[in-house]
């Protein structure tokens, strides 16, 4: 008994040593998404490095023909688009300054904006994003792409050109008995209004290769716009007007590691032997170019999946790996692991 009395006796002693100070205790609780944001903006924070983002193995550099989940968010960062998705999911312009639809729905007039520069300093212009629309029509049953079939700062044939302005004139009427015109038109209107502001819905009720199946041509009409014809009307087209746009000259090289400016907050500043994309924010101040060696790089770094990207992320290698909703739950159980989850529009 004298034994038992002087385990328990030692027992309750290590309990009482282990149990920490009440004022020092943490109360670990449950944040709301405004609590969060406060509580890490509070926080006093170093100098860090650069960012380190996952993507998968690359075949080359263009981002038109990438259609990979992590290529084409990765790209976003670099390259722009005539459309983009709103988080609604309805569209609004970006690289378009306006598009219009003729009357009966059969010619889709797209105008870019005018003084939009690439990276490397060449400006915007309708050739260079008729040409990758050009090669999106050519995997969808479309005819061979042809890389030379717009160039920018060529002159369309004078039969092209001479038939484009009527098409232009006739949606732009505002005459209320059009019912029957789209939404883009009445928007038209409003011409004091923001144009940025504007937004397009279009119902998406074909597949991709079913709507650029009733595409018959792409022209285009001057500097600043070109024309889809369709063989019947088809509205939602313009859902798949939400590609990057790239200068038509890149797809004249062969070398699938060139460098191919966009038009976006971030440009690609070197392509390094171990894979790594280097990219660094847009320089607009006066000051010239910035130093590619600051904490303001992001590095995206090539992996062969996902797991091994994971793997990274545990060793420190990496800090950030944009997961599909299916590897998000695998991974989401893992308690050494802090996910974040978002709508995938950043």
């Amino acid at each position: 008994m004298a034994l038992t009395a002087l385990v328990i006796a030692f027992a309750m002693f290590i309990s009482s040593c282990s149990q920490p100070a009440a004022e020092t205790t943490t109360t670990v609780t449950e944040l709301s998404p405004g609590e969060q944001s406060d509580y890490y903006d509070s926080l006093e924070r170093g100098s860090s490095g650069p960012l380190r983002i996952y993507w998968s193995s690359r075949r080359d550099l263009n981002p038109v023909t990438d259609q990979t989940y992590t290529g084409q968010a990765a790209y976003k960062l670099v390259y722009d688009s005539l459309l983009t998705n709103r988080e609604d999911g309805s569209l609004t312009y970006d690289l378009a300054d306006r598009i219009i639809w003729t009357e009966d729905g059969l010619n889709l007039i797209i105008m870019v904006k005018e003084g939009q520069y690439f990276h490397d300093g060449s400006e915007l212009q309708a050739a260079d994003a008729a040409l990758s629309l050009s090669y999106l029509w050519s995997q969808n049953g479309g005819p061979s792409f042809r890389p030379d079939k717009f160039i920018a700062n060529d002159q369309t044939d004078d039969a092209d050109t001479q038939a484009d302005p009527d098409d232009q004139t006739e949606p732009e009427q505002t005459d209320p008995e059009q019912d029957d015109q789209t939404e883009d038109e009445d928007s038209d209107d409003n011409d004091d209004q923001d144009e940025s502001e504007e937004y397009i819905e279009f119902p998406q009720v074909r597949k991709a290769d079913e709507t650029f199946s009733l595409l018959q041509d792409i022209k285009v009409i001057d500097k600043y716009s070109f024309k889809c014809v369709f063989s019947e009307p088809a509205a939602e087209f313009a859902a798949l007007l939400d590609y990057f746009v790239i200068p038509s000259i890149s797809w004249q090289s062969d070398d699938p590691w060139q460098i191919i400016p966009g038009t976006g907050r971030y440009r690609i500043s070197s392509y390094e032997d171990n894979g790594d994309l280097i990219l660094r924010p847009v320089q607009t101040s006066e000051d010239g170019p910035e130093s590619d060696s600051g904490p303001e790089r992001i590095i995206l770094k090539q992996y062969f999946d996902e797991a091994e990207a994971m793997r990274s992320l545990e060793e420190d290698k990496l800090d950030l790996v944009l997961l599909t909703p299916n590897s998000y739950a695998l991974y989401y159980s893992r308690n050494n692991l802090d996910l974040i989850r978002f709508t995938g529009l950043s």
